[in-house]
């Protein structure tokens, strides 16, 4: 797969906006549950 360079820049400004999505519940999730994804054994 070549992506253009204006399809690279796309993918790229998705991937990040996924990323920051992720980031955001991750400690929305901790804020609300007060502990973060790992599980207790």
């Amino acid at each position: 797969m070549k992506p253009t360079k204006a399809q690279a820049h796309t993918l790229n400004r998705m991937a990040g906006a996924r990323r920051w999505v992720w980031n955001w519940a991750l400690r929305d999730g901790k804020s609300t549950t007060g502990n973060s994804e790992r599980r207790s054994r």
